[in-house]
């Protein structure tokens, strides 16, 4: 991602945690590019974000 040869936007490599907010932003605004150009990447997004909904819905009844 330095070297500006990434789709990712180069904020993503300041911290864990922006890199994470970036590449969940590519994740939800362009869901079919990051999983080509990037699958595994996109892989562990989805697990993520699945889990988190699971486990906010699971608690709405709770």
């Amino acid at each position: 991602m330095n070297n500006n040869k990434s789709d990712i936007r180069n904020y993503g490599v300041t911290s864990e945690i922006e890199f994470l907010a970036v590449a969940g932003e590519y994740f939800f605004e362009r869901p079919k590019l990051i999983k080509k150009k990037h699958p595994e990447l996109y892989r562990m997004l989805e697990t993520c974000f699945c889990l988190m909904i699971l486990w906010r819905f699971a608690n709405v009844f709770v």
